[in-house]
């Protein structure tokens, strides 16, 4: 999961990150839930009522990057549950009644009072961050497209030994038995 995955929302002033997973869940950052729902003592929190898996992903903070614990909404629902005050109420209705609904229709969710300039600003700096990360991965491909393109073209044959050799030499481990067996299994 990468930061363009993050998205932020506010609660009362409170920040409530969410990111989306590869299979389409929606998943909240553990501790800015419990903050949101006045638990003093989060950690405690988090580990008395949340019995899902926890995910860890990079989140930006004041003390910079870190690996924070998102939960499902399962566990969000067990921490408002387990809150006594009347602000997880008022928290439960904002998260599942806006907030999660719009995410799954729109993939996105745009907060009340949020101006079109806010919002096109915000798409910019997700746009840009996307383009950044599909060049870092382009430049990172870009060996293994040469190498692809030269042997595609090639006009004579190469023996498996000597394509073994090569991969390796590029980094790749293998060898002449184990570069067989996955030629044959791949088709």
């Amino acid at each position: 999961m990468t930061e363009s995955n993050v998205q932020p929302f506010e609660f009362r002033g409170n920040p409530v990150a969410t990111v989306t997973a590869e299979n389409g869940t929606v998943l909240f950052c553990a501790k800015h839930v419990a903050t949101a729902l006045g638990y003093s003592n989060t950690r405690d929190a988090i580990a008395k009522h949340c019995k899902g898996v926890a995910n860890r992903y990079p989140l930006e903070t004041a003390g910079g990057i870190q690996q924070m614990v998102f939960i499902t909404e399962g566990d969000v629902y067990r921490l408002i549950a387990g809150s006594k005050l009347t602000s997880a109420v008022e928290f439960e209705h904002w998260l599942f009644d806006e907030v999660v609904p719009q995410i799954r229709r729109t993939g996105g969710y745009i907060p009340q009072g949020e101006t079109p300039e806010e919002t096109m600003a915000r798409a910019v700096l997700i746009a840009q961050k996307t383009i950044e990360e599909q060049r870092k991965q382009l430049d990172e491909q870009k060996p293994k497209v040469l190498f692809a393109d030269a042997v595609a073209t090639s006009k004579r044959s190469i023996l498996i030994g000597e394509l073994a050799k090569i991969l390796k030499q590029n980094g790749v481990k293998t060898g002449q038995n184990r570069l067989f067996k996955q030629l044959r299994e791949d088709g």
